[in-house]
């Protein structure tokens, strides 16, 4: 039963993992008849950049996470959408994330915060109560104490 549920898994597996390379070599086919046409008819596919140096509509490697100079300067790329280019992108979405990841952080930091501060208040009420419940305790207990001693003394029975 493994035996067969292994070769089903291969058998889905596999012709996705031979497939990369066709679709890369398609792509990249599709994204060349684009050149010299213009950038919005480039960028419409996201497997596509536009240079706007060379008026190259290439495809974009994405193996890697930035942008060879082999294919198109940073300043001179466009992705996505043609008013922005490529270099602007990468930096306004690394200082967003940044930013967002900082804010999180900060949320985190100050709910923990709160949270130690509520549990301090709590302990802190709890104690209070605790004291209170013993001091009334005490009274309760010398007024007891002094009611048997006046009872004690009506009937004179000291020892």
């Amino acid at each position: 039963q493994f035996q067969e549920s292994t070769s089903v898994a291969l058998q889905w597996s596999v012709p996705f993992m031979r497939s990369a390379d066709p679709r890369a070599s398609q792509a990249e086919l599709h994204c060349s008849a684009f050149s010299n046409v213009s950038c919005e008819e480039c960028v419409r596919n996201p497997s596509c950049l536009w240079c706007t140096s060379s008026l190259d509509c290439v495809y974009y490697p994405v193996k890697t996470i930035f942008l060879p100079s082999s294919v198109c300067k940073l300043p001179k790329a466009r992705w996505g959408v043609c008013w922005v280019n490529y270099q602007v992108l990468t930096i306004s979405l690394s200082v967003l994330s940044t930013m967002v990841l900082l804010a999180v952080i900060v949320c985190c930091c100050s709910y923990a915060r709160r949270q130690k501060l509520r549990r301090s208040r709590d302990q802190e009420r709890f104690r209070r109560a605790d004291r209170e419940r013993i001091i009334q305790h005490n009274e309760r207990r010398d007024n007891l104490r002094m009611k048997r001693h006046e009872i004690r003394k009506k009937y004179g029975l000291f020892n």
